[in-house]
């Protein structure tokens, strides 16, 4: 969980060029890596990756009792909540004899900029701006069975000696905090489910619901969407699965009271007014998902390989308005509003 949050009660006041800048700038990379390894007479190797969080951003300028205009009548008021996200998650599994292999990869991450201006502002020139910028959202999953020959192995291989010898080196791999995120990162379909806790109506999400129902079927062995009537799980089988739930929301909002007034001063500080909400994917490797299934050789009883993203982006302008009071906005140059 990443955030900035800027709040403005007192006033601003600014008799130079210089102006007034006020930022909320949240940047957030993360990258995760989850590897298992099968060693031998293992029945099941898994890797599961799982990455749940939030970056935020946030400038809020109120407008208590006392409270004036923001003035820089010289210069230029600027507002401006800012997020860049970059994230990467990588699950795999590796080695040799595993009788099935099955990774899952989870990213639940969502991002939001939001811009409040409750006052008024008195300017040479005003920039509002809400934007999230997410440069990476990646995702690979992959499963490798390479299995040595004469060496295969299934379910009945396995003897209470090489379960002892598992555990103990998953005691050493885990402990404490990490212990506690794996026992809750284990069950998929708790996983999958959680990543897609939105319970509305909309149309235009009903595909991805549906989607996401199957994947949970076929991971767990369920039949809530009547497309595995044999209730058969792929996990611990031979599956590859990857779920991805981003929203990204950028708001700019001026409230019913808050007056902008821009006058200009001179060719750098003209008179202008913008407001801007942008919610950006950008680069190479803004959204980059990969899932593959790969058994060479091995006792895999299902080779599977599923992607299920519900990717969201929101960008909003809102200039409020009741009865008859509503904000408004006054430039001596151009005046603008994108989204």
């Amino acid at each position: 969980y990443n955030t900035a949050d800027v709040v403005i009660d007192g006033n601003l006041t600014a008799a130079g060029a210089e102006g007034i800048k006020i930022a909320a700038n949240a940047d957030t990379k993360a990258s995760l890596s989850a590897t298992g390894y099968n060693a031998n007479n293992t029945a099941v190797a898994a890797g599961v990756a799982i990455l749940a969080g939030d970056t935020k951003a946030k400038v809020t300028v109120n407008v208590p009792a006392s409270a004036q205009p923001l003035t820089a009548t010289q210069g230029k008021v600027s507002v401006e909540a800012d997020t860049k996200t970059d994230i990467y998650i990588n699950a795999d599994t590796v080695g040799n004899a595993g009788y099935a292999v099955s990774n899952v990869g989870v990213a639940n991450y969502d991002t939001s900029a939001d811009v409040i201006i409750n006052r008024s502002i008195t300017a040479g020139a005003v920039d509002v701006n809400a934007a999230n910028n997410i440069t990476g959202l990646k995702m690979t999953v992959g499963n490798m069975a390479n299995e040595t020959p004469g060496r295969s192995k299934n379910t009945a291989g396995a003897n209470d000696d090489d379960d002892a010898d598992a555990n103990e080196e998953k005691e050493k791999v885990k402990t404490g905090d990490e212990q506690k995120s794996g026992q809750k990162s284990i069950d998929p379909a708790k996983v999958t489910q959680e990543a897609f806790t939105d319970t509305t109506n909309d149309e235009k999400t009903k595909d991805a619901k549906d989607g996401v129902r199957k994947v949970k079927d076929k991971v767990v062995g369920a039949n809530e969407s009547g497309a595995n009537a044999g209730q058969i799980s792929a996990f611990g089988r031979g599956a590859a699965v990857g779920v991805v739930s981003n929203k990204n929301d950028a708001k700019a909002t001026q409230r019913k009271d808050a007056v902008i007034t821009a006058t200009k001063v001179s060719d750098a500080v003209d008179g202008s007014v913008h407001v801007n909400a942008y919610s950006l994917m950008n680069g190479q490797d803004s959204m980059r998902l990969s899932v593959q299934n790969r058994q060479y050789g091995s006792n895999a009883e299902i080779g599977a390989a599923v992607l299920v993203s519900s990717v969201k982006n929101n960008a909003t302008v809102l200039l409020e308005n009741e009865g008859d009071q509503s904000a408004k906005i006054s430039g001596a140059g151009a005046v603008s509003l994108n989204a």
